[in-house]
């Protein structure tokens, strides 16, 4: 088929278009940028469960401190009587003196013993904290990423949709252009997920590349422009310049 040079300008326009078309809608799939949110989301989540098993552990420290401080206070209660007991000495013989002193120097050595634990107590709920508090700043961060990746997918799947409503009124415009047969040949092709028609470029296929030999290339060379061929690799519609 010879296409006269309006059909062919606008065969050539038509596959322009249709290539950024099909650009459009690889562009519209957004990979990179969901993939980035689904890593974001995974992290968030990760976050999310050990922030859960931090605060259990929290709780657990909470616990462990208050049973230290009860220890701690019941120790004292312990010594300050023992020691009332001995300043007023009433009805206390020699012997119980003694005792009692030895008793109050050994509450005091547990109470030393209570005081550490009570201060690794504070210690350990301290660093539970703090990890839980650093735990509960990079949620937020990723959640205020999420959003933002979420806020760009939207917008750039608006500007995507108008370009492409945009590139498909231009399409249209080309393919009126075209002779019927011809354009139910580029548009079945494109259809099918391929590519519609493509300009022969220094003697090969403008779609797969693929050189011209023999008398192909002989009837190419001397063909008009606007002449239409089939590619022998990939049989897709060409035109000559």
């Amino acid at each position: 088929m010879k296409l006269d040079s309006q059909a062919a300008g606008a065969v050539a326009a038509w596959i322009d278009i249709a290539g950024r078309l099909r650009r459009n809608r690889h562009e519209a799939q957004q990979a990179d940028l969901l993939e980035r949110l689904r890593a974001v989301a995974a992290e968030h989540k990760d976050t999310a469960q050990t922030i859960a098993a931090g605060e259990a552990r929290e709780a657990e420290r909470q616990q462990e401190l208050a049973e230290r401080e009860a220890e701690v206070a019941k120790r004292r209660g312990q010594i300050e009587a023992m020691d009332a007991k001995l300043q007023a000495g009433e009805g206390l013989t020699s012997k119980d003196l003694v005792a009692l002193q030895g008793d109050i120097a050994t509450s005091q050595g547990l109470l030393g013993e209570s005081e550490e634990g009570e201060l690794a107590a504070i210690e350990a709920l301290e660093k539970t904290q703090e990890r839980l508090a650093t735990l509960r700043a990079r949620a937020q961060e990723l959640a205020a990423q999420g959003g933002r990746l979420q806020a760009e997918r939207k917008e750039t799947a608006e500007r995507l949709d108008a370009e492409r409503a945009d590139l498909s009124a231009q399409l249209e415009a080309q393919a009126s252009l075209i002779p019927v047969e011809f354009r139910a040949q580029i548009e079945g092709n494109a259809a099918q997920g391929g590519v519609g028609a493509a300009l022969i470029s220094a003697g090969a296929c403008g779609a797969c590349g693929t050189a011209f030999s023999g008398r192909t290339a002989a009837a190419v060379a001397e063909a008009p422009g606007g002449q239409t061929f089939v590619c022998e690799e990939c049989e897709v519609p060409l035109v000559k310049p």
